[in-house]
């Protein structure tokens, strides 16, 4: 099976994303059979605080990013009778995230982006998955809390996402005990569940070192075409 191992440019941008599967074809390597959507930036802070430019950047990377990358993939993929369409999405999709408001809300979305289109796939043997991690060791979790969780490695989620491909299923959670504690958390009464929560999810508003982050939130946000155009650097709006 092939996969495709390029970056899709500016993920933002339908046309940078159709360009890649261009140069793929130019190849001979015909279609794209496993498509990873790993883009993501992410503004920590009180929700009233951030930047209105770094919101609208959150959301194209993050939700528009999906999309293109989807939208560019999936056509040929019936044509075939397979293919498979993972995406990185983030705990943050599935339980409340403090501090972390416009990148949950693109999280959300992509789960809801994933879900529509799985049901309008279903039976052509495009299968799709939402992978959904907690917090990784990446730059992107510069200066902010764990929670009850381990922190992650990237090679966790990618093999994550690799099990996903051998064995198809729609949602795979990293660690594997935030699916089922979330699940049963949403049985029961309100001021239960927020005490659940409370105790597996960092207060991210409390929490973040701001001096960890600043190195990571300038470069991901003035090098990201909505940062770019609106100066997120700002004060918020």
């Amino acid at each position: 099976m092939d996969a495709l191992h390029e970056g899709l440019g500016d993920s933002a941008d339908e046309d940078d994303a159709r360009e890649v599967i261009r140069r793929r074809r130019r190849r001979d390597l015909g279609p794209v059979d496993v498509l990873v959507n790993n883009a993501g930036i992410m503004w920590v802070g009180s929700f009233g605080e951030e930047p209105g430019a770094a919101a609208r950047a959150q959301l194209e990377v993050n939700l528009l990013g999906v999309i293109n990358g989807i939208k560019t993939a999936a056509p040929a993929m019936p044509e075939a009778g397979h293919g498979h369409l993972s995406t990185v999405a983030s705990a943050a999709s599935i339980l409340p995230a403090p501090g972390e408001a416009t990148y949950a809300a693109t999280k959300h979305g992509v789960l809801g982006y994933l879900e529509a289109v799985r049901t309008e796939k279903c039976g052509t043997g495009v299968h799709f998955t939402a992978v959904i991690p907690a917090v990784v060791d990446t730059v992107l979790a510069a200066g902010i809390g764990t929670g009850a969780g381990p922190l992650l490695r990237p090679d966790d989620v990618a093999a994550a996402a690799v099990r996903a491909v051998a064995r198809p299923c729609f949602e795979i959670t990293v660690p594997g005990f935030i699916a089922p504690v979330t699940r049963l958390a949403d049985l029961l009464p309100q001021p239960v569940r927020d005490r659940i929560f409370v105790a597996m999810v960092p207060d991210q508003v409390a929490q973040v070192r701001a001096d960890a982050r600043a190195g990571y939130e300038e470069v991901a946000f003035t090098t990201s075409r909505a940062g770019r155009g609106q100066g997120w650097a700002a004060s918020a709006e």
